[in-house]
């Protein structure tokens, strides 16, 4: 399970009721440029990359907020912990991802699909936004989870058309050579 807009959801949870600070849009810092950035910053002209003078310009009202690893490192571990009520196996992964094996406990929570269900209702309770995705092995869940946004990938053909999908720098270890692979061509894992 992957929480892809963590850094904006540290400041502001998710919630079903639209809130008045919505419309301001929420911008989030790090080393002076906008790494996050909500659709209402978006709609006013501000992107990734953008330096904070920048951001001023377009949108003056808007909410800005220096990057807190140490409040995001605190609602990942929040949302791990509370699902260890769904198996013991809960690992705290890199970038954001939470992962879970619970082989064991697919018939005591009615099987892959309800257990599913169940684990974004607990990840939504915190306010967070998941990525939920479903393979035969953790390296592979992290991967379809970060790539594809989640999806189911249980059979060894699925997983195949999955990560055939996923782009190649999800892959924290090709990332250092995206230009390489970009210069051949080489924009997907398969």
């Amino acid at each position: 399970m992957h929480l892809p807009h963590l850094n904006l959801e540290t400041f502001r949870p998710r919630s079903p009721a639209p809130s008045p600070d919505d419309a301001r849009g929420l911008v989030v810092l790090e080393s002076g440029r906008v790494v996050a950035l909500d659709r209402a910053a978006r709609a006013l002209g501000i992107v990734v990359g953008m330096r904070r003078a920048g951001v001023l310009s377009l949108a003056p009202d808007a909410q800005i907020r220096e990057r807190d690893v140490v409040r995001e490192r605190e609602l990942v571990l929040g949302v791990a912990y509370a699902l260890l009520q769904f198996t013991p196996n809960v690992v705290d992964a890199d970038e954001a991802v939470v992962l879970l094996d619970v082989t064991a406990s697919l018939r005591l929570f009615h099987g892959i699909r309800a257990l599913r269900r169940r684990v974004r209702d607990v990840v939504a309770s915190f306010g967070v936004s998941a990525a939920i995705s479903v393979a035969s092995t953790g390296p592979a869940a992290w991967m379809v989870a970060r790539g594809l946004r989640g999806g189911l990938a249980l059979s060894a053909r699925s997983l195949r058309r999955a990560l055939a999908r996923v782009p190649l720098v999800v892959a924290p270890d090709a990332r250092r050579y995206a230009t390489w692979f970009d210069e051949l061509g080489c924009e997907t894992l398969a």
